[in-house]
């Protein structure tokens, strides 16, 4: 079974969910293409990728996502970026069996965001199964207080490696039950990767390579500016954060003046790949490395704080490492909005035998401390047992 991984940086720890399913697919070989701090629009420069080379896809973003729509200042959880998801998953769905994972950041734990509902129904839409992850966090705080670790967006190690290997169990009983989504659309068409400033091939292009992925760098200086060769609207751009401290300005096709901020904490070698997006997708005419005279100049342009970045420019030199560009072709019409889940298995398949799972882990761990306590703790532990079975409709012992 060959396995690709788009997702967050949960798909990236060490001891996260992806070493708990690991252990159960222990014979499956894994492709991880996983980007922290990053939303998931920036899987769709894989779109014309060969998906029906992976036997799965796991898609996880919705933390991510959340944090860009819903808690970074400036930016919005808009239909174009719901458009852009459902083309990317449909694409993907149409060649291979999707698993999209629903792995929700701390706030939004206990009320769900809207961001962690489209997700479902956008699973549902394109034939993919839905991995309600923060559900079953839910149930494991019936016995823990905190599920999630000092991050934010990261559940504790120990329980997510436990949910991934449910995960991986449920995958392997019911592989057989999950459907290539035939009907989906492949809208690959509607991706373009910019890469025309590489072409200066020479000492100010930067090659970068680590165990999970590589990636090529335009080493920019004060006053460069790269121009935009497609007509198609710009989702955004990679970057070298570790070699990036510096104000970017983009000039949209209207004429609006937008200025990033990506005042990273940089090191002096070194890569990590970080997705800039677009707090509105639209087409741009050129992006240049602003110096501090021109921002000063510029008191027009609109301030755009992507994550990860500090709010003042550190004292070194200004320096931008540029990556690849993101480009989308919108075509009129949101077809996420028009478009019908098919007839076939639920898109709950996998997730009804992972809940239950967890389910009975936390009540064996219930019924042994029940086991072993006192009287008094006895007591206790009847009257949780008791709601706990309520709350999850099981007559388990």
């Amino acid at each position: 079974m060959k396995i690709l991984v788009l997702g967050t940086s949960n798909s990236i720890l060490k001891n996260g969910y992806i070493s708990g399913m690991k252990r159960a697919l222990a014979r499956a070989s894994w492709t991880n293409l996983s980007s922290g701090a990053s939303p998931g629009v920036q899987f769709a420069k894989y779109a014309h990728m060969d998906f029906s080379a992976y036997d799965i896809v796991l898609f996880d973003s919705v933390p991510n996502d959340e944090q860009y729509a819903l808690q970074t200042p400036g930016y919005s959880y808009s239909e174009d970026f719901k458009e852009i998801l459902f083309e990317l998953l449909s694409t993907i769905s149409s060649q291979t069996r999707l698993v999209v994972i629903g792995i929700s950041v701390r706030e939004f734990l206990n009320k769900t965001s809207t961001v962690y509902k489209d997700r479902e129904r956008l699973a549902q839409l394109t034939n993919a199964q839905f991995i309600h992850f923060s559900e079953a966090l839910m149930i494991y705080k019936h016995l823990e207080k905190e599920v999630y670790s000092d991050h934010p967006a990261h559940p504790k190690l120990e329980l997510a490696d436990r949910i991934g290997f449910y995960i991986g169990n449920a995958i392997q009983q019911h592989y057989s039950q999950l459907e290539k989504g035939h009907a989906c659309e492949n809208f690959s068409q509607n991706f373009e990767r910019g890469v025309e400033h590489f072409a200066c091939e020479g000492e100010f292009v930067k090659h970068f390579k680590n165990s999970l992925t590589e990636g090529k760098f335009l080493a920019m200086r004060l006053g460069d500016k790269v121009e935009i060769q497609s007509n198609h609207v710009l989702i955004g751009f990679q970057v070298n954060s570790l070699q990036t401290n510096a104000s970017v300005n983009l000039l949209t096709e209207h004429g609006q003046s937008i200025r990033f901020n990506l005042f990273y904490e940089r090191k002096h070698n070194g890569f990590l790949s970080l997705f800039v997006p677009l707090k509105d997708f639209q087409k741009v005419k050129w992006i240049q490395m602003q110096s501090n005279d021109e921002q000063d100049k510029d008191k027009l342009a609109t301030n755009v704080q992507p994550r990860m970045t500090h709010e003042c420019r550190d004292k070194e030199e200004a320096n931008l490492q540029l990556g690849e560009l993101l480009y989308w072709n919108n075509r009129s019409g949101y077809y996420h909005k028009s478009a019908k889940p098919s007839q076939r298995t639920s898109h709950l398949c996998l997730n009804t035998d992972i809940q239950k799972s967890v389910i009975d882990e936390v009540l064996v761990s219930m019924n042994r401390a029940y086991e072993a306590g006192s009287f008094v703790k006895k007591l206790q532990y009847f009257f949780r047992i008791l709601r706990f079975k309520r709350c999850y409709r099981t007559n388990k012992l």
